[in-house]
């Protein structure tokens, strides 16, 4: 099994490599380094400023108006926001209630923790949870957004942990939707060629199967249908900028999209289901195609402005990766039929750190390396010789079902044209 499993991470770092613009070479000298894991840092802020945004949340509650399932949300943080006594730093519940009251989604799967009281700032530990196992992250601003769920109420059910997890799969599935169509524009406000938002939009709607899919199963575990509510786009647009479309395509695509398909890979072998298993080897497959785009994208920006592409690439790689620390216990890991299916936090934690070590670091690696080392990417007027589209394989297999056969790369997509300016 461990041979195998090392097989298959050399696979995907020869995919990806090659549709990133790696030469064999480079590819097979690169060194591994640290392992990923999931982000941990510390927030602050000063006593006006929380309670200037609790007023001002406070306020703007009494006048909104949204799904049931939002007014909840909403009308929870305004009641832990209200017992914070606006003079002493609040408790971290208090401190998150707070900022949720501006940024809904924020801190939505950390764990925060009081740390101090530093130059009359209130400061907290934030550690995010078990990385998601959805497909791409939709981020504004780094931070991670997902849609409220729509006001229904769940039945008490034999496995809520199974329910709650295929739940943060299917919003993480949905907002990969919102993602994938702020990619396409991205790629639009700069002249990409037609087969990256071709296959950006094709990608919107694997996503769309995918949160279908995870939306039925945690309804199945739920006892009740779910779906999702609103999802909040603001700001999403704000920076169209080639760095930004470097810095969010790494962050979504090569590194998220990556994370997500070996996730669903190793799940795939935990589960009895054969049906199960066969649907999730499909889902992987899809998002190990979402993450080759993704490279694919980051080899044609890496055309126009290699310099800037290599700085984003290595303050990414310096920013994703924390020291390695030990796993964090989970609560689900008592629970015997959510291990049975996802295994416990100490072993979907050790699965990240060696995709990152086997797969993400050697590509990453390359593609910060200065201009010129062996380690550099290759240049060529051609596209990579792995950097396919899908073309009408894919185009015709919109409707496919998860059981359906894995798809294999179609024929080559024409020569890719660089942005001619670089955008800061």
């Amino acid at each position: 099994m461990v041979t195998g499993r090392l097989q298959g991470y050399r696979d995907r770092l020869l995919l990806l490599g090659r549709a990133a613009g790696l030469s064999t070479f480079a590819l097979a000298t690169t060194a591994s380094s640290a392992c990923y894991t999931c982000t941990q840092h510390d927030d602050c802020a000063r006593l006006d400023e929380l309670n200037a945004t609790r007023d001002a949340g406070v306020a703007s509650s009494n006048a909104s108006a949204g799904t049931a399932g939002a007014a909840s949300e909403l009308a929870k943080n305004v009641q832990a926001a209200k017992l914070w006594n606006g003079t002493s730093c609040p408790t971290p519940e208090e401190f998150r209630a707070i900022v949720q009251l501006k940024f809904p989604s924020r801190y939505a799967d950390a764990t925060l923790t009081e740390k101090s009281l530093a130059d009359g700032q209130c400061c907290y530990h934030v550690e995010e949870s078990d990385c998601g196992e959805g497909g791409r992250p939709f981020l504004v601003y780094g931070q991670p957004r997902i849609a409220t769920l729509a006001g229904i109420e769940a039945r008490p059910t034999k496995h809520p942990a199974l329910a709650q997890a295929w739940l943060a799969d299917a919003l993480m599935e949905h907002a990969s939707v919102a993602a994938f169509a702020r990619l396409s524009l991205q790629l639009l406000a700069l002249g990409a060629p037609a087969d990256l938002v071709r296959d950006s939009q094709l990608a919107s709607l694997d996503e769309l199967r995918h949160a279908d899919f995870c939306f039925e199963m945690a309804s199945r575990h739920a006892g009740s249908r779910l779906r999702p509510g609103p999802l909040p786009v603001q700001g999403a647009l704000d920076d169209l900028s080639l760095a930004g479309l470097v810095e969010s395509n790494l962050l979504e695509g090569c590194i998220g999209e990556t994370l997500a398909a070996e996730q669903l890979r190793r799940r795939a072998d935990l589960v009895g289901d054969p049906q199960l298993g066969a649907a999730l080897l499909s889902i992987a497959e899809d998002e190990t195609r979402h993450a080759a785009l993704a490279f694919r994208i980051l080899a044609w920006c890496r055309e126009a402005a290699p310099a800037l592409a290599r700085e984003v690439v290595t303050r990414v790689l310096a920013e994703e990766r924390p020291s390695a620390r030990a796993a964090r216990a989970s609560d689900h890991d008592a629970d015997g039929a959510y291990v049975a299916e996802r295994g416990d936090s100490q072993t979907r934690r050790e699965g990240d750190e060696q995709t990152w070590q086997h797969v993400l670091s050697p590509l990453l690696s390359a593609l910060s390396a200065p201009a010129g080392s062996p380690h550099s990417v290759r240049r060529s007027a051609k596209p990579p010789p792995c950097a396919e589209s899908q073309g009408e394989t894919h185009a015709s297999d919109r409707t496919r079902t998860f059981l359906a056969p894995t798809m294999i790369m179609g024929t080559p997509a024409a020569t890719s044209t660089p942005p001619t300016t670089q955008a800061t």
